[in-house]
């Protein structure tokens, strides 16, 4: 042991609820242990999240919202990402561990102190305990995400779209995200992150690591996506980018990733209009300077030092940590 304190990291993921929360929480759990540190996590979740946060530490599943018990010490500092929790759960933890880091894209609680971390709110003008932290700047980014070449140049056509419509795409839009793209780009290729029929131009791409990740969005032309954390991954990919929310807590990206990028929104997945409100964004999406202008923009929006920032600003709190 180095002296450095336990990350504890308490989340939730699977089918139903997406697996946004593991990801983003693996991408400090990788910090940590480069730093020297060790992790552990305790998780409300399926086999396929506990897989992603088993490659940076033990895993202990349980439904921890009621109360993770005597699993964190005063010497801790837990990290916790959930819209499940509550302002007595929050308070119980912060009172619990040695510090405590809450991840928060609604800005729903109101907090006993610690950090909280919302990457999706420009600022923060909160009369709780906590020290806001806020803006793209502190969006934690998997590694493969930190230190994106820039897009050196933008294609006059599009030749590759990749569709992203989450992890586990909750909603099941992959598909018909397909069939738009088809129909208004024929000799475009398609790749697709997760699963979907087999048909010609199309490729679909089942739990790829995040270095292959970050390939596909590289050398995508265009992508459509869910408005979640995939949008700050795409973002330092330097993609340009048409979102669909596919849950309430997106909303703050469909107002974040116009101003500051130029992405293309094209509504919620209830809306009965979203395949022409598509189509149009896709035709938007067309224009070559368009293209280029949001590539730049974007990856001047974010530079995928969210992790070290948060590690760096504990170490004010844990000196141990320098």
């Amino acid at each position: 042991m180095n002296g450095l304190p336990w990350l504890v990291i308490l989340t939730e993921g699977d089918a139903a609820r997406g697996l946004g929360h593991v990801v983003r929480c693996s991408a400090y759990a990788q910090g940590w242990r480069a730093r020297g540190g060790h992790v552990r996590w305790i998780l409300d979740g399926d086999d396929r999240a506990a897989a992603i946060a088993a490659a940076t530490g033990p895993v202990r599943r349980q439904p921890w919202q009621s109360g993770p018990g005597q699993d964190i010490g005063p010497d801790d500092i837990a990290l916790i990402d959930s819209y499940a929790l509550t302002e007595d759960l929050a308070e119980a933890l912060h009172a619990q561990a040695g510090q405590t880091v809450f991840i928060d894209d609604l800005g729903r609680l109101a907090y006993p102190g610690g950090l909280v971390v919302s990457p999706a709110a420009q600022q923060a003008d909160r009369a709780d305990a906590a020290e806001w932290l806020t803006g793209p700047a502190w969006q934690p980014l998997r590694s493969a995400f930190q230190g994106v070449p820039k897009r050196a140049s933008v294609s006059d056509d599009i030749h590759r779209v990749l569709v992203a419509m989450g992890g586990t795409d909750v909603r099941g839009l992959s598909g018909r995200m397909v069939t738009i793209v088809r129909r208004l780009l024929p000799d475009a290729a398609i790749d697709v992150l997760g699963p979907i029929p087999p048909a010609p131009g199309v490729t679909a791409h089942l739990d790829c690591d995040a270095e292959a990740v970050a390939r596909l969005m590289t050398d995508a032309d265009l992508a459509l996506s869910a408005a979640g954390q995939t949008i700050f991954e795409l973002a330092a990919c330097g993609t340009p980018t048409v979102m669909v929310a596919v849950a309430d807590n997106q909303a703050a990206n469909l107002v974040l990733w116009p101003e500051l990028a130029g992405f293309e929104v094209a509504g919620s997945w209830d809306d009965l209009d979203l395949d022409d409100r598509i189509a149009r964004a896709l035709a938007t999406l067309g224009q070559s300077e368009r293209r280029e202008s949001i590539a730049r923009r974007a990856q001047q929006a974010i530079d995928g030092r969210g992790v070290d920032r948060l590690l760096d600003r504990l170490a004010v709190a844990a000196p141990t940590l320098r």
